[in-house]
C-alpha cells in the first residue's frame, strides 16, 4: 500500500483528517442547511454535513473522477444516508470538457498540467460553473460550500461569482495550493471584491487570516460566523 495513501486512511479513522475544517462543518452548519462539497474526493466532508444536515438539509457533491464517484456512492449506501447527491462532474469557470491529471494518491487529481505527484494518467471530464448547475437545479440558497480542487480554486469562485452574491449568509471553506502556483491574494482579492472577509480556519473561526504566500486554507464569509451564531456545534 501506498505510505501516503495509508496515513491518509489512519487520519480519517482517527478522526484526525482535516480537524479544523471538519470543527468548521460541526459548528457552522445547522440542520436543514445546504452544503455543496466542490472536490468531494470519496466523501469525507459530504459524509459529514449529512449528518449534521438532516433529513430536511442537502448535501451536493461535485467529484469528476470515477472511483472517487463510486467510493462516495458507496459510503452513503454503507451509512444510510438519503441527503446526498453526487454528481460527476468538475466545477470550474465554464461549461464545457477539461483533461483532468490523475494524482498518486485520490484526492490529487488536477485540472492543472504539469504537476508532481500528477503523472498517473489524464482523462476528459465534464465542466459546469456552480452558478449555471445550481440554476438548472433550481436549487437557489447554500449555506456552505467546500472548496478542495487541487490548484483550480479561482476557476471555481468565478464560476460561482453569482451563488456567492445571491446567498448573504455563506460560509466558504476554501483549500489554497500555492505550491500548485496558485497566488493566495489574487484568491483572496476576488473573494474581497465581493464583499467577503477572510478568517483563520482555527478555534472561533473570527480571527482575521493574513494573507502571504503559503496561505493553505480559509474560512470566508461576510461576517464573523461567531456574530451570527451562537451555542454548541450541531448534533
Amino acid at each position: 500500500m501506498n505510505l501516503k495513501r495509508h496515513r491518509g486512511m489512519l487520519s480519517r479513522a482517527f478522526g484526525m483528517y482535516e480537524p479544523e475544517k471538519m470543527e468548521a462543518v460541526l459548528k457552522l452548519l445547522r440542520p436543514g442547511s445546504i452544503f455543496i462539497d466542490v472536490g468531494a474526493n470519496i466523501g469525507d466532508f459530504s459524509l459529514l454535513a449529512a449528518s449534521v444536515t438532516g433529513s430536511a438539509g442537502k448535501v451536493l457533491a461535485f467529484e469528476p473522477e470515477a472511483t472517487n464517484c463510486y467510493w462516495i456512492k458507496r459510503n452513503i449506501e454503507l451509512n444510510g444516508y438519503k441527503n446526498i447527491e453526487v454528481f460527476q462532474l468538475a466545477l470550474s469557470g465554464s461549461d464545457g470538457e477539461a483533461a483532468l491529471y490523475l494524482g498518486d494518491r485520490s484526492d490529487y487529481h488536477s485540472l492543472l498540467k504539469d504537476q508532481p505527484e500528477r503523472e498517473a494518467g489524464v482523462i476528459t471530464v465534464k465542466t459546469r460553473t456552480l452558478d449555471s448547475f445550481l440554476e438548472e437545479l433550481g436549487q437557489d440558497r447554500v449555506d456552505m460550500i467546500k472548496v478542495d480542487v487541487e490548484g483550480a480554486e479561482l476557476e471555481v469562485l468565478r464560476g460561482a461569482r453569482e451563488t456567492l452574491r445571491r446567498n448573504p449568509d455563506v460560509v466558504l471553506l476554501l483549500e489554497l495550493h500555492p505550491l500548485m502556483g496558485v497566488n493566495p491574494a489574487e484568491v483572496c482579492d476576488f473573494l474581497r471584491d465581493l464583499g467577503l472577509s477572510l478568517f483563520q480556519m482555527s478555534s472561533q473561526f473570527n480571527t482575521p487570516a493574513r494573507v502571504h504566500e503559503k496561505l493553505s486554507e480559509v474560512l470566508v464569509c461576510r461576517h464573523p460566523p461567531a456574530s451570527r451564531w451562537q451555542g454548541e456545534a450541531a448534533p
